[in-house]
This record gives structure tokens, sequence and C-alpha cells, in this order.
């Protein structure tokens, strides 16, 4: 008698969770676009548009496929400033992280990403929020982490005016690590400049306006033999940066004149060299 009641009651479940999944898997969510934008904006502070179709899935686990994404930054004047736009966008969730009202991102794909990343003379980055920390988003109660993020073939430009700074990373992939979207973050690529290959390491800790951030950072040149080392903290909200920093390489003028386009020095003073 009971097992025949157990039976019944996990057919009937079964049922349930079979027709929601269908329910759920044939929503036509390009009509919700603006919706998940605006879910998508609170979780991450920024200002996400989804311009192209948007698919969504449950079954055999929580899909995401998106296309043709924007990410905005609102300054304090009201003006947006276009942080990164992103061709295609696809995401495995962890089904059990969002029965317990978490989103853990298992896997994310972001294909041919255009990134800008710009540090402004009086101070900050572009990507900084006007009031720069946690307590601005409204997602006090979801966890939200990344088990592993992969771009690949991003552009992304690097520009500080005030230091006549305006490079281009072309090519560059990247894996993105973070236990929620204000770190710690582990950051690991590759990249060409100008032509040449380049590798990059990076370990950042918790966000914020308030207090500086942990940074340990190693860019690898293998055509000159160089790397360069940072070990120490960073305050955006003043620009104030401590800590050590280490340069070797082999072939110093190659790096140089490689990777700085108004540096011209002689080959005559091509030596091994290391600075701390």
């Amino acid at each position: 008698m009971w097992k025949k009641i157990l039976l019944l009651v996990i057919v009937l479940a079964l049922a349930a969770v079979g027709g929601v999944t269908v329910y759920l898997n044939n929503i036509d969510w390009n009509r919700h676009k603006d919706e998940i934008s605006r879910q998508f904006s609170q979780a991450t502070g920024k200002e996400v548009v989804f311009e192209g179709p948007v698919r969504f899935s449950l079954f055999p686990s929580p899909y995401l496929e998106a296309a043709d994404i924007s990410v905005y930054n609102q300054k304090e004047k009201g003006e947006r400033v276009l942080l990164a736009k992103i061709p295609r966008l696809v995401s495995t969730l962890s089904i059990r992280s969002l029965i317990s009202g978490h989103f853990n991102v298992e896997r994310m794909n972001i294909m041919e990403p255009e990134i800008f990343v710009e540090a402004y003379p009086e101070g900050g980055l572009n990507w900084q929020s006007a009031g720069g920390d946690q307590q601005d988003f409204q997602i006090d109660n979801v966890e939200i982490s990344l088990n592993s993020v992969t771009i690949e073939k991003a552009k992304m430009h690097l520009v500080n005016r005030a230091y006549n700074i305006n490079s281009l990373l072309d090519n560059m992939n990247a894996e993105v690590i973070a236990q929620s979207l204000f770190g710690p973050y582990r950051i690991e690529g590759s990249y060409v400049k100008n032509g040449n290959p380049g590798g990059f390491a990076i370990s950042l800790g918790q966000f914020s306006g308030s207090f500086a951030t942990s940074v340990n950072a190693v860019i690898s040149h293998p055509q000159s033999e160089s790397y360069v080392r940072f070990d120490g903290t960073v305050l955006l909200s003043n620009d104030a940066v401590n800590g050590n920093l280490i340069f070797e390489s082999q072939n110093p003028v190659n790096f140089f004149n490689t990777n700085f386009k108004d540096v011209k020095i002689s080959e005559d003073y091509e030596q091994p060299v290391a600075l701390s």
C-alpha cells in the first residue's frame, strides 16, 4: 500500500518537473529581454543590454545563449560609458545553486568581445561605479560565483590620456575565476600586441572604493625574454599604488621598442637588465 503511494508521489513529482521543464524550454525568452537585462544590470551594477536574440533552456542543465550584448556604466552626471560589446555569450549554470537561490556559473564562454578600459586623469577607472562598492548593488542576498569564464579572441583597448597611453591588445584569450563579482579574481591568458605574443597572470583581491585591493600580476614578453611583475595594492579611488615592481629582460631594447610606440632606443644598448 505505502509503496504504491510513494511510487505515485514520485511519478507525479517527475511529471510536474517535466512539465515545468517543457514550459520553460518553450518560452520565447526574446519577449522578456528587457526583464533579463534588468536582472543582469542589478546583479552586475552595470547597464547590460541584450540587443540580439536570447535563448534559455533548463534541461539537461540551465543554459543561456545570447548575442549582441552591450555593457555600459553610468557616470555621476548620467553619461553612458561603453565598457564592452559581446557578439556572443554562452553560459551554463549550476541547477543545485539555482534551487538554493545562488548563481554559480559553471562555465561561460564570451566570444570575440571588444573591451574598453580607461584610467581617468582624476583617478579611477571607467569600470568603477559612481559609488564604488558592493552596497551600490541590489544583490545583498544573492551569491554569484564564476567557476570558469573563458574569453576568446578578444580585443582590449587600454587608455590613459594622462600618460599618452592608447594601446590595443588583440587576439586575447583568457580564463577568469572568481568567488564573487567583487573578487577575489584569478585571471590567466595570452594576447598579441603589434604582432608580438605575450602572456599574463593576475590575482586580485576584493574590490572596494574605500580600501586597497591586493594585486599580484606578471606579464611576459617571450620575444625579448622579458617579464614584469608587480606585488602590492591599488586604491583606485585616489590612484594610489603601493608594492614591489620587478623587471627582468635579456633584450630590453627589443621589449621597449616593441611595446611603447613613442620609444626608440638604439640597439647599442641591448644588454640584459634586472630592475627592482
